[in-house]
């Protein structure tokens, strides 16, 4: 027997009542199918946060992980995210990848069989265009950021060599000049090395 997860959603406006209904709604259709209901997980806020954002979310997809249930049911496809089509098909090749199917109640024709299969693949080819259009977008700042003179990236920490030498005269360990001077030991050993070598020449 299949073991089924349910997954219900609501907004903090809409109230216990709704939450009711959906998972009534996917107990009849587990019972239909003939599904051994396992878990069920509710969240109640926005769709659009994620899984740092939704406990229950960020749980049903760590207990997939560890093999809990056989098959994820949801309402709606918009009760299991907002968050778009790309996050939406990175959560269900996630549980692909737990061997883990994923049905919607209401959009059944897209989620099960040939035609799910079909609704996954236009769904993996527009996730991969909004991939695309968002890498296209971050080189494009970087590159008009660079044009403009902009230093990207953390800034370089540079250690006054004088005041280290004076520090370490006065019997300071490279680590108690570090955290004096607010950098790191290695920092610290980096630029007296590179002074010594300075000297050398």
């Amino acid at each position: 027997m299949m073991r089924a997860a349910i997954y219900a959603r609501v907004s903090t406006k809409e109230g216990r009542q709704n939450t009711d209904n959906q998972v009534a709604a996917i107990q009849a259709y587990c019972d239909r199918q003939a599904w051994r209901v396992a878990r069920i997980y509710i969240d109640k806020g926005t769709g659009s946060r994620g899984p740092s954002g939704r406990g229950e979310l960020g749980r049903l997809l760590g207990d997939a992980e560890h093999k809990l249930f056989d098959v994820v049911v949801v309402f709606a496809l918009d009760r299991f995210t907002r968050e778009g089509v790309l996050r939406a098909f990175q959560y269900v090749e996630r549980l692909k990848a737990c061997a883990v199917e994923f049905r919607s109640v209401t959009e059944e024709h897209l989620t099960a069989g040939a035609a799910g299969e079909l609704f996954m693949s236009v769904a993996a080819w527009i996730a991969k265009h909004e991939r695309e259009q968002m890498q296209s977008r971050i080189k494009a700042g970087i590159k008009r950021a660079q044009e403009e003179g902009k230093i990207l990236g953390r800034p370089r920490v540079v250690a006054d060599i004088k005041r280290i030498q004076d520090l370490r005269d006065r019997g300071k360990s490279d680590r108690e000049i570090a955290k004096l001077l607010r950098v790191g030991r290695t920092t610290i050993q980096r630029r007296i090395a590179a002074a010594a070598a300075e000297r050398s020449r």
